[in-house]
């Protein structure tokens, strides 16, 4: 694993937060999101979704690489 990576494995595994009334929304925003190492240690996915008021909006997919 590279050094930039290995300070961000804190990152790995299953989050999840709370707002309300913030970003330009009226209501609770739940969002949870999961890092993983996919598809290989020389990266770093994060996938997610949020919820207003209890509806789903779209999921959102991030993919970092680091490295040669």
């Amino acid at each position: 694993m590279s050094e930039p990576l290995r300070k961000l494995e804190f990152l790995i595994g299953k989050w999840k937060g709370r707002a309300e009334n913030q970003f330009d929304e009226k209501g609770v925003i739940d969002g949870t999101f999961e890092c993983t190492h996919d598809p290989g240690e020389k990266f770093i996915a994060m996938m997610g979704e949020s919820r207003t008021n209890g509806k789903a909006s779209a999921p959102c997919t991030h993919i970092s690489h680091v490295g040669p």
